[in-house]
């Protein structure tokens, strides 16, 4: 289901990318259930068009503490704007 959801989203700017090192910064034994989130507060929200500015913030609020500065860091300078 996730999968299906995110081939169908239009990436705007960098924002493959981002996600991208997101999930390849997530342990693998928690990727599935991290993709499978982002797929459900995707449908939640209808969400088609992904803005680098987007996945900031969903990084900032979903994030757990210890993870959040780690993943910012790492994905801030693939924004474009």
């Amino acid at each position: 289901m996730a999968k299906d959801i995110m081939e169908n989203l239009n990436w705007e700017g960098n924002s493959k990318a981002m996600y991208d090192a997101i999930i390849a910064a997530i342990p693998t034994l928690y990727r599935a259930g991290i993709k499978k989130k982002i797929g459900i507060w995707i449908e939640k929200h209808n969400i088609q068009d992904v803005t680098e500015d987007m996945v900031l913030k969903v990084v900032d609020e979903m994030a757990p503490e210890g993870y959040k500065k780690k993943l910012l860091s790492g994905i801030e300078n693939l924004k474009t704007k």
